[in-house]
This record gives C-alpha cells, structure tokens and sequence, in this order.
C-alpha cells in the first residue's frame, strides 16, 4: 500500500481500479455463459414493459456475474452484447439506441442493481448446503 500525497491510503493502483471497473468484454461462449437467466431472473424480466429496460437488466446481471461492480454503459456501447440477448430472449427485436439523461441512468443503474443484488444473493444462497440448526430445524420439518 502506497500512500498518496493528500495523506490518504492508496490500495489499488490506477491499473487495478481500471481493471476492476471497465465494463467486461465477452466472446460468444462468455457471452452464453454471463447472459444466462434462471427463472427468477426471467420473472423480473417479464414484468419489465420497455425492451431497453429488460436488455439493461440482463447486461447488469451478465456484467454482474463477470465482476461484482456494474460498470457505466450506454446500449450503443455495447452493441454486439445487445444483438446476443434480444436473439437469445426477443426474437431479434431491435431497441431504440437513445441516450438517457444522467438522472433517468442513474435511477435504472440504482434499481437495477438493488434489484440484480437481491436476485443474485438469493440464487446464489439456495445453491448453498443447508448446516447447523437450520440443517436440524428441516430435518424436523421434512
């Protein structure tokens, strides 16, 4: 660890954080991988009403899984990530390119992330084996 000159501690390096926080860049197999959706996630996506909102979604779940900060993006940006998820889950529709006020990106960016968060978590926890008195308290039950 460095320290920098404002007297703060520097723990990664500029490299590090750029590492840590570029949007990540799949080839197909990354791409079926990272895009995949289970049927929590395609649940939340089918409430959601504007194809853009459903393609951001998933890109936050793939970008997601990939590391775990969601990087800034616009859907012009990432085009061929685009192309793959409405081939693979919107018979090939085409979103509209727009750009969004800061404001309007930032509120998608914060529910989004809350709601990929909480879905991640869950999946990731039902995965887990069951121990201790929770492991006792459903060998009770069942």
């Amino acid at each position: 660890m460095q320290s920098t000159r404002q007297g703060r501690i520097q723990i990664l390096t500029a490299t590090e954080i750029d590492d840590l926080y570029r949007r990540p860049e799949f080839n197909q197999t990354e791409r079926e991988e990272f895009f995949s959706l289970d049927t929590l996630a395609l649940g939340h996506v089918r409430k959601m009403e504007k194809l853009e909102s459903k393609i951001h979604f998933i890109l936050f779940i793939g970008y997601f899984r990939s590391k775990p900060v969601i990087p800034q993006f616009h859907l012009r940006d990432v085009r061929q990530d685009v192309r793959y998820i409405c081939q693979t889950y919107f018979a090939g529709a085409k979103p509209q390119y727009t750009i969004l006020p800061k404001w309007g990106a930032r509120r998608i960016r914060k529910k989004s992330y809350a709601k990929v968060f909480r879905a991640s978590v869950r999946a990731e926890t039902s995965r887990l084996p069951v121990c201790g008195s929770a492991a006792r308290r459903n060998r009770r039950l069942g």
